[in-house]
């Protein structure tokens, strides 16, 4: 009762409230004989974090001719070799700090291997990462630092090329960071620092521009005029009347005014105005980019918003996305190790 009372509190703090809070996960069979063709499909493990009850789907692989379906509904899990019948004891149960790429997992006797899961999850843990500290940046690079004290150098030669840090593959950093940490470190961790220091290509970033005209159409077109209570909106957070608010201020405001956007017109507009979970936004600015009647653009022609934002997305889904396409910018990745000076201090 006390846990399911910590993480109701854990959610309405983080602003996101008790409903559709699911983080979902793709698993597959593991067996010590596995010679099965159950064991070829995907299964999807989805914890819901309102009160850490789990269900797990079957996805049925293409042409297999086998159904798809519920196997575990909607409850509280036990961990393996616990019962009810335990007296002066209380149960282990599953909870979402069980959950993550790399886990291995035994619910209702189907053991599971965790070997992804959705931008959603990757999103929230990264949103709250005193819940999650295997999204936690910051715990991950020192982890890294305490082990790279005595072999920091040879750690770096291997990305030098020609006196400089090219970005590398996915996968190359991913067993660099294995070697170094061996079991310490999950692939749910690697994963997060892939996607932190990810080398974003300039031809990807939104054009401000494009998109101003593209929003301003779209709130022109559904007669949306109400910026003067917008703005109100966000005096209420701007305490100091700086014109400006932190992005959990910025971003609730703006899905609680309900504009006539689709989702991917407001990611953009999340992308552009905070793309970071410790950007200050300058909402006065921001007004006046979607006001129409004092600052109009451009108006656009008709355009699929969802095949623009996947044309123009700073940050690849890992999950979805070939991880030999994704590159690492190991240059910003050492840099933000920060061992450089005291490794020449300590050689000088």
């Amino acid at each position: 009762m006390i846990a399911v009372q910590i993480m109701r509190q854990f959610l309405q703090e983080s602003g996101q409230g008790l409903d559709c809070r699911i983080l979902r996960f793709n698993a597959r069979r593991v067996s010590d004989q596995d010679d099965s063709k159950e064991f070829e499909f995907e299964y999807v493990i989805s914890c819901y974090m309102a009160d850490n009850t789990i269900s797990v789907y079957k996805s049925s692989g293409q042409n297999s001719g086998c159904g798809s379906g519920m196997i575990i509904g909607k409850r509280k899990l036990l961990k393996p070799n616990q019962s009810m019948r335990t007296i002066n004891t209380y149960p282990e149960y599953y909870t979402y700090e069980d959950l993550y790429v790399g886990a291995q997992v035994e619910m209702d006797r189907f053991k599971f291997k965790i070997i992804g899961c959705d931008e959603y999850t990757l999103k929230f843990m990264e949103n709250f990462p005193h819940r999650f500290p295997k999204a936690n940046i910051g715990l991950i690079l020192d982890k890294l630092r305490l082990r790279l004290q005595d072999n920091y150098k040879m750690f770096v030669s291997q990305y030098m090329k020609q006196a400089r840090l090219d970005p590398v593959p996915y996968a190359e950093f991913s067993s660099a960071i294995h070697k170094v940490l061996g079991e310490d470190i999950k692939e749910q961790e690697v994963l997060h620092l892939g996607r932190r220091f990810q080398k974003v290509d300039p031809q990807f970033e939104i054009n401000q521009e494009e998109l101003r005209s593209l929003v301003q159409t779209n709130l022109r077109r559904k007669l949306f005029f109400e910026f003067s209570k917008l703005e109100e909106n966000y005096h209420k957070y701007d305490v100091d009347k700086s014109g400006m608010v932190k992005k959990k201020e910025f971003m609730y405001v703006l899905k609680g005014a309900r504009l006539p956007l689709s989702r991917d017109l407001v990611c953009a507009l999340e992308q552009s105005f905070a793309p970071h979970e410790e950007s200050i936004v300058n909402y006065t600015e921001f007004i006046k980019f979607l006001n129409y009647k004092k600052y109009p653009a451009p108006e656009c022609p008709p355009m699929n918003t969802m095949m623009y934002m996947q044309g123009n997305t700073r940050r690849s889904d890992l999950t979805r996305s070939k991880l030999s396409n994704i590159q690492v910018d190991v240059a910003e990745f050492i840099k933000a190790l920060g061992m450089e000076e005291q490794f020449i201090r300590e050689n000088s």
